[in-house]
Formats: C-alpha cells, sequence, structure tokens
C-alpha cells in the first residue's frame, strides 16, 4: 500500500505537466527590467529573473543570485561581529591598567579578531570569483572605465553600471 501511495504521489508531482500547476504571483511587475528588485522579493532575491520570481520558473543563474546574495549578506554579518570583537579586544587592552590578565584577554581577543577578518576577507573574495567564473567563465574580474569624456559613453564604468551619454557620469541600471 505503501508502495502504490509512494507512486501516486511522484506521478502527480513529477509526470504532470507543469502547466497545470502554473500560477503567475505577479511579484515582480514588468517595469522595464527584465530582473526583480529587492523591494519586490527581498535582499536575499533580489536580482533574479521575472520568470522565476512571478511564475517559479528559475534557471541555474537564479539559483546562483540566491547563493551570491546569501554569501554576501552572511560575510557582512561576520564583518560585523569582527568588528565588535576587535572594539572589545580593544577595551580589555586599553582598560586593563596593567593587569596581565586582562592585556592577554585583550590580545588574544584581537588575534582572534584578526583571524576572522582574514577569513572574511578571502571568504568574499572566493564569493566574488565564484560568480566571475560562473558568469563569464573565467575567475579573472572585470576591469572598469573611468568617465572622462564622450569617447567612453557607454562603456562599463562599474558593476551594473555604464558611462552615460556625454561619457562624464557612471549611470547605475
Amino acid at each position: 500500500m505503501k508502495r502504490l501511495m509512494l507512486f501516486c504521489l511522484l506521478f502527480f508531482l513529477v509526470l504532470l505537466p507543469r502547466t497545470s500547476f502554473a500560477y503567475s504571483s505577479n511579484i515582480c511587475p514588468s517595469g522595464g527590467s527584465s530582473t526583480c528588485t529587492e523591494s519586490e522579493v527581498g535582499p536575499f532575491m533580489q536580482g533574479i529573473s521575472e520568470g522565476c520570481g512571478n511564475l517559479g520558473d528559475c534557471s541555474l543563474t537564479d539559483i546562483m543570485i540566491v547563493f551570491i546574495n546569501v554569501g554576501n549578506y552572511v560575510v557582512g554579518i561576520i564583518g560585523a561581529v569582527v568588528l565588535l570583537m576587535y572594539v572589545i579586544g580593544g577595551f580589555y587592552w586599553l582598560a586593563s591598567a596593567g593587569r596581565k590578565e586582562w592585556v592577554d584577554k585583550g590580545k588574544k581577543y584581537m588575534t582572534i579578531s584578526t583571524a576572522g577578518l582574514l577569513i572574511v576577507m578571502f571568504s568574499y573574495l572566493a564569493i566574488q570569483a565564484l560568480r566571475s567564473a560562473l558568469q563569464t567563465g573565467d575567475v579573472v574580474t572585470t576591469t572598469y572605465t573611468a568617465c572622462t569624456g564622450i569617447e567612453t559613453a557607454g562603456a562599463a564604468c562599474d558593476e551594473n553600471a555604464k558611462c552615460d551619454v556625454t561619457g562624464y557620469y557612471c549611470e547605475y541600471k
């Protein structure tokens, strides 16, 4: 009996056409861009395609964007904790008034914080390298142009940004 129920469940979930379950949530209204904004889907899903946001028709790129957003968020939280540990270590060191145990405690906080900072920096670098490798197939990051005149109009000047038509201002999408 259990096998029959499992087979029926798998049949209904896997073998039925996907269109029978189609539902457009219209979370990401067509506002001219093909990606969802943070105000529409939240910080973790910012940048996913409209198809993924509205219909759940997500590609590998959409899943990668979510993992990168979560990774950047976690790295930011860890960075804030590292800063707090530096402050606590500095407080112990400054308030020690010559007590060896407080000086040692402050040094321990600073040492652990420095190790944490290195981990955060290298993890951020790894996230960016992974993103670049998955998007372009190359680990080398993109070089950007400074907007210096009409000859730089339309050139990439930052991530998701290009020099405007005059070539003097960097416009973000």
